[in-house]
């Protein structure tokens, strides 16, 4: 299975992070404004996209200065460095990026990422995330003795009223155990994203007869609750304050009919 990945992180992307971390992180990492100050200041300049590769010790920035393609490469190994935050965001964000940005809000999108680059040390391609293009029984032999994980993006209710339900953001982990079909809870719901240990696939199922194993009440006291970390405030990931407001009757349109007269009465 191919684990050398090159990558191309667009200028679009860069700025999609740059809006969601100037909104919501009080010392955003400011991507766009440290990309500026290592291009060239003279004449017409224009970025097109970072590139980077998991077998290399640099991302390159590649650029036109009055038309003509330029590159500037950047060491990945300072913790912190815009070279590795580029890196890193173009090993895990972009890829999330690439496959749900149609689908699902940028806060998902920017969560995973997160979540992905968290485990990964530079340097050290064994931790790097491998994306295939599905994940299969094979797989789960083959790759190790992992936790199978999927995720939903979601909404959870903070609170409500007659009228309104307040929301939030949030990522649902559920696991995959393994039993038998006559046990399998498994109806191939897709799933925007799936990980067997390292590797991540997007937008797929389960491929076998199995348990989905969702979060419990925080109070439960099952067995599968402790074992795979899945009560409530573990498995359910808030990932933005943001409050979504959402009407109980949001879409329905509702009329007041008068009563019918029937014939005779």
């Amino acid at each position: 299975m191919n684990s050398v990945y090159a990558l191309r992180l667009p200028g679009q992307l860069i700025q999609e992070i740059e809006a969601h971390e100037q909104k919501n992180f009080s010392r955003p990492s400011n991507l766009w404004d440290r990309i500026v100050k290592v291009l060239p200041r003279d004449g017409e300049i224009a970025l097109l996209y970072v590139m980077a590769s998991s077998l290399d010790a640099n991302v390159a920035i590649i650029y036109t200065q009055n038309g003509v393609e330029q590159c500037r490469q950047l060491p990945i190994s300072e913790k912190g460095s815009l070279g590795q935050l580029l890196f890193l965001h173009c090993m895990t964000t972009l890829p999330v990026w690439s496959a749900l940005r149609g689908q699902y809000d940028f806060e998902y999108i920017y969560f995973y990422g997160q979540k992905l680059s968290n485990d990964i040390i530079v340097g050290d391609q064994s931790t790097y995330p491998r994306y295939v293009e599905r994940i299969t029984p094979q797989d789960t032999v083959d790759a190790g003795d992992y936790e199978f994980n999927m995720f939903r993006f979601q909404m959870v209710g903070e609170s409500r009223d007659p009228q309104n339900t307040v929301a939030m953001r949030a990522a649902i982990r559920c696991v995959a155990r393994s039993t038998t079909r006559e046990l399998s809870t498994n109806v191939n719901e897709i799933f925007p994203v799936l990980q067997y240990g390292p590797l991540i696939t997007f937008n797929s199922y389960v491929p076998f007869p199995c348990q989905i194993l969702t979060p419990y009440d925080n109070e439960c006291t099952l067995g599968a609750a402790k074992e795979y970390g899945l009560h409530a405030k573990d498995a359910v990931i808030v990932i933005s304050d943001e409050r979504i407001v959402i009407s109980a009757l949001q879409g329905v349109q509702v009329m007041d009919v008068p009563p019918m007269t029937v014939m005779g009465q």
